[in-house]
């Protein structure tokens, strides 16, 4: 990274976050505001983490500052993901576990930010609540569009690698790997949140769902 031309990284670094955009616009178009507020979280942390990165300056917080939220940000996306993929029936069940997913994920990245383990542990745990909440709470098979699964999770996969090789950055020339990795998770999140064909507690979030459930109980 070091040597590497500011406007290269400024391509590959920080314009590649554009690719996070039509996943996200997809779920401000649905009304699920709690997944709408974490991504962009996540957006704006990761986004001005690497700009500082990219300009070795700081934009109100440190770099290592932006760094730390972006890692919280990160696994609380993942977490919100899983939770989306338990398809829960029930909206307070859902909600609650969102929280308690953020809510565990703070503590964690507060007590050892840099731990691996405190990365990856929270996203494995929460990985299986999916299966857990299908295998004992519904007792059926997930009722997933699974092309969209296909997808999303093979574009996830394809961008893995370009993750642990961007992890050392004095090999990644100009970040091009990190960069890919924006690009490809951009377009897995489009086909990721598009995976359960009937969110019911997730859609109850929706201002226009949440006025059509108003106006039946008003009758």
């Amino acid at each position: 990274m070091h040597g590497d031309p500011v406007w290269g990284l400024f391509l590959t670094n920080v314009l590649s976050h554009a690719a996070m955009l039509p996943a996200l616009l997809q779920l401000i178009k649905r009304g699920w505001m709690y997944e709408v507020s974490i991504a962009c979280f996540s957006l704006v942390t990761s986004l001005m983490y690497h700009s500082c990165e990219t300009f070795q300056t700081s934009f109100f917080l440190s770099e290592l500052q932006w760094h730390r939220l972006d890692n919280i940000a990160a696994i609380a996306v993942f977490g919100t993901f899983f939770v989306y993929l338990c398809h829960f029936d029930n909206v307070y069940a859902e909600t609650f576990t969102k929280h308690i997913v953020f809510f565990v994920t703070m503590v964690l990245q507060e007590k050892s930010p840099w731990d691996v383990n405190f990365t990856i542990a929270p996203i494995v745990v929460c990985g299986t609540l999916p299966i857990i909440v299908h295998t004992m709470t519904h007792q059926r098979l997930p009722q997933y569009d699974w092309k969209a699964f296909t997808l999303g999770f093979g574009i996830l996969g394809a961008a893995l690698p370009f993750f642990a090789m961007g992890l050392d950055e004095n090999n990644d020339p100009w970040r091009a790997f990190h960069g890919m990795w924006h690009l490809l998770v951009g377009v897995a999140n489009i086909y990721l949140w598009r995976i359960v064909k009937n969110p019911q507690a997730t859609m109850y979030q929706s201002p226009l769902t949440s006025r059509n459930k108003a106006e039946d109980w008003d009758r």
